[in-house]
């Protein structure tokens, strides 16, 4: 089926029930909380090999930025697509 967008990139927007909504974000409030578990461990569990501490560091810092570009995404409309995007290419 052919599309009416000029950009095949559009699509029409989602609407989340209240339910649904709320599932989305208590998904993302545990996501953060195992990122800052793992980030609080790594040095006691890899202190022999701060390198890879380092590494699961960055790992688990990075899913922290994205799962609050969720949080964001779901529940702030005062931040707009573009800073959704700059978010999603590494920027804070």
């Amino acid at each position: 089926m052919a599309s009416n967008n000029s950009n095949s990139n559009e699509r029409p927007p989602i609407t989340l029930d209240g339910e649904r909504h709320l599932l989305c974000l208590q998904a993302t409030w545990q996501i953060e909380a195992l990122a800052k578990l793992i980030i609080k461990e790594s040095d006691e569990c890899w202190s022999d090999n701060p390198s890879e501490s380092t590494a699961i560091k960055s790992v688990a810092t990075r899913i922290k930025q994205l799962n609050l570009l969720l949080l964001l995404g779901l529940d702030d409309l005062q931040v707009n697509n573009a800073r959704l995007n700059k978010m999603l290419d590494g920027g804070v």
